[in-house]
């Protein structure tokens, strides 16, 4: 645990997802996942560093957590908030109890 001072500037979220999936990919190599980022991905304002990191994190654990799945796959959704934009990565691997969520 860290921290670093937050550099934004214009980054396309697409290629950020694109960068940290083949990082994630070189990780298990002879694994795929099927996975369907959204086609309407904005820009952002972000501190490139730390989004990759973020986003590399999440992808790591769709592959874990897939790995005893037949046919993995993962979606990438993003939706406008109030403050931003709201981006969601859902997989169908192992998952948690919900009732044992808190």
């Amino acid at each position: 645990v860290g921290s670093t001072a937050v550099h934004p500037q214009p980054l396309a979220l697409g290629r950020v997802l694109q960068d940290a999936a083949a990082a994630v990919q070189a990780r298990y190599p002879g694994r795929t996942l099927d996975w369907q980022p959204a086609s309407d991905l904005p820009t952002l304002s972000t501190d490139a560093a730390l989004l990759q990191q973020a986003l590399t994190e999440l992808l790591d654990n769709a592959w874990k957590f897939t790995a005893k799945t037949a046919a993995p796959q993962l979606a990438v959704d993003v939706a406008p908030t109030e403050n931003g934009i709201r981006l969601q990565l859902r997989d169908n691997g192992a998952g948690f109890a919900t009732q044992q969520a808190e």
